[in-house]
């Protein structure tokens, strides 16, 4: 009999009985005139499991003039610098070995898309245009996808890591942008103006084909972002009033649920590989910070809030 209330304190210490912390175990005595007596246990629940650190690359406006890149842990601990101009280096992406990120830059008079180490060494030109290459996002299978206004009007391309191999994915007379790259490569998010509106879509990211639209309203839905499974899409809105994170099926139909619910700007979602995301608002008052959000809306917390604005969070991809 009592390896039976042995077992019982186990499965509760455990958290295999998870209704409560007190827990009533009902034995038979023995030699005993009652058959049967309680004992109560009170039992402190599981602790949750600890929550890993990654690391975010994200933009701030230093010291209120240009913007550089920085990185920081997610659990606002470490970091650094990254690039230090006098211009604007902007929407930093790693690339899927973490080993180097890709970012947008003015410094040669326009935008390009540029690449560098994870320390911020070896800043190289990749797009070399004299039209505005910008978005840099990094598909698993190495190249990178990104948009040009090259052909007069902005639309996806994809290239190799080193700038070669360049590919043309949208063909439209009106704006696509933002692209997003499904975690096994196979698809992009991007958004586009053809319906007069920018709404999100999605294409097979090898030659752009199968289009679909997700979202249809009257209103901005920007800056798409898939979770680490590919089955949602976090993105930005403004259909509420101002602009929001939400989440929705990365397949057309389904609910599109508002994450953040907040009458401040909540801007450029970004996950991380435990199911976290990470926004840009200015919900303190102040120019803009970063904070982190659970998938169910839980567990706010504050990333980065320095005096300056900072936003444009990109998570280490492992």
């Amino acid at each position: 009999m009592l390896e039976q209330i042995l077992k019982s304190i186990k499965r509760i210490s455990t958290g295999l009985v998870t209704a409560a912390t007190l827990a009533t175990i009902l034995y038979s005595g023995t030699g005993c005139n009652d058959s049967t007596k309680i004992i109560k246990i009170y039992v402190q629940p599981p602790p949750p499991p600890p929550t890993r650190v990654y690391w975010v690359a994200f933009t701030h406006q230093r010291n209120g003039a240009d913007l550089e890149i920085y990185t920081i842990g997610s659990d606002g601990i470490g970091g650094a610098r990254l690039t230090y101009n006098s211009i604007d280096d902007d929407e930093p992406d790693w690339s899927p070995d973490t080993i180097r990120i890709a970012f947008t830059t003015n410094r040669d008079g326009n935008y390009e898309v540029y690449v560098m180490d994870a320390y911020g060494n070896t800043q190289t030109n990749l797009t070399n245009h004299p039209a505005d290459d910008t978005g840099p996002a990094w598909s698993p299978n190495g190249r990178i996808f990104f948009t040009s206004g090259r052909d007069g009007n902005k639309e996806a391309y994809s290239m190799d890591d080193d700038g070669n191999n360049l590919q043309r994915l949208t063909y439209d007379p009106a704006d696509d942008f933002d692209v997003a790259l499904s975690p096994d490569g196979n698809q992009m998010a991007f958004v586009s103006t053809r319906d007069g509106d920018p709404e999100v879509y999605t294409a097979d990211a090898d030659d752009g084909s199968n289009t679909q639209k997700l979202t249809d309203n009257p209103f901005d839905d920007l800056s798409p972002k898939y979770s680490p499974d590919g089955n949602e899409i976090a993105f930005t809105t403004n259909r509420d009033g101002n602009y929001e994170v939400y989440v929705r099926s990365s397949t057309p139909g389904g609910i599109e649920e508002n994450l953040t619910n907040h009458p401040a700007d909540d801007t450029s979602p970004d996950w991380s590989p435990d199911v976290r995301i990470a926004f840009g608002t200015n919900r303190d008052g102040g120019p803009g910070g970063i904070y982190i959000i659970h998938r169910d809306g839980s567990n706010l917390e504050k990333l980065v809030g320095w005096p300056y604005w900072s936003g444009n969070p990109d998570w280490v991809p492992q």
